[in-house]
Parts: C-alpha cells; structure tokens; sequence
C-alpha cells in the first residue's frame, strides 16, 4: 500500500513512518517511479510488536493516548477555538498528536544518540507541520501554544508517575526526565517557528 494509506492504518504522518522505516522497524519497496510501498502484513505486525509490557515507559505513553481518546470522546479540551474545528482539522491534530508520541517514546528510551537525533528532528519535523496547520486556521499563536501545553501536560504526567514506580531512581531515570524536557522544549520552538513564519507570508506577498 501506499505511504498514505499505510500512516492511515498506522495512525501517524509520514515523516513518523519515514523515520520508522529508516531505522528498519519496517520495510519499505520502492516502486521503479520513486514511491515507497509497504506491506499491510507487515504495518499490522509492527503495531502488534509496539503494543508494550504493563512496566515499560512505552505503556506510559499508551495511557497517555488513551486520555487523549477519552477527551476526544467528551468532546475534546476546554479550550474554545478547538470546539469550532471541523472533524477533518481534528483529524489532522489526531494524527499529528499520535505521531508526536511516538517519536517522545523514541527520543527518551532510545539507546543511541543517532536514533535520537532523528527522533528529534522528526518530532520537530511534526510540530511544524502542527504550526503551519494551526496558522492555516487563523489561530494565534497563543492559541496554538495553549493546545500544545494542553496536551503536553498528560505526557509530563505519565512519566513522572513512571519514574515514581521505579524501583531505584538510579541515572536512568533522571536521564529520562531531561531527554523529555529537552524533546518538548525543541518541539514546542520549531512548532512556534512555524507558526510565525507561516503567518507572516500574506503579509510579505502583499
């Protein structure tokens, strides 16, 4: 299947597919014109082997979703401008939001700096996309800022809690905390980056 449809069955954007397929947790067939093609075996095989253990930082971030979901089915946050979006701009935030946990979950357990590196510029990758869909809109930039401090607020929660259930609070732990705050601090300027620069472009084309 296309790459399209196969972030549609995955839940997340291309950029998290790209990245997952690059650090070869998926394959990937290139079709004579260029375009990736993936196999829907393999896409249903790959979330069945991310479904994590109940002790894991990765269950910490699944619970995160799931708030998210329960929000969702409420009718979202209370935030004003976000009860106005259309189902098609919720579903291009959902997907955004699920995408940006994977790549915080990569970020903080990974276990090189290479592969943190691209979970980084990917997250960064994401939330400029998130910027530039939020300007699209007509939000401000506070507006935008609030929802991302919105929904970052569970994320923090969900690995305090996790690093409180640890046995010993060893480097490891500590460890996790700043690569979590480093991730967001970096995802949260690229996003407001975005944001500004892709408000200011009516004002330079006329």
């Amino acid at each position: 299947m296309s790459i399209r449809r196969a972030c549609e069955l995955l839940g997340v954007n291309q950029a998290t597919l790209r990245h997952w397929t690059d650090a070869g947790k998926v394959r990937a067939y290139v079709t004579p014109g260029g375009h990736r093609r993936y196999l829907e075996d393999d896409l249903r095989r790959l979330t069945d082997e991310s479904r994590p253990a109940a002790d894991s930082l990765s269950a910490a971030f699944m619970s995160t979703r799931e708030r998210y979901e329960h929000l969702e089915r409420r009718g979202g946050p209370a935030i004003p401008w976000f009860q106005e979006l259309d189902e098609a701009s919720r579903q291009r935030f959902r997907i955004l939001g699920s995408s940006m946990l994977h790549l915080v979950n990569a970020y903080v357990i990974g276990s090189s700096k290479r592969d943190r590196e691209r979970s980084l510029r990917d997250g960064c990758t994401v939330a400029a996309e998130y910027g530039q869909q939020a300007a699209h809109l007509g939000l401000s930039l506070r507006d935008a800022m609030q929802a991302f401090l919105f929904f970052r607020q569970p994320v923090l929660e969900s690995v305090t809690r996790w690093l409180g259930d640890q046995p010993a609070r060893g480097p490891g732990a500590a460890e996790a905390l700043v690569r979590l705050n480093h991730f967001m601090d970096q995802v949260l300027l690229a996003m407001a980056t975005a944001h500004e620069a892709s408000s200011a472009q009516p004002e330079r084309a006329s």
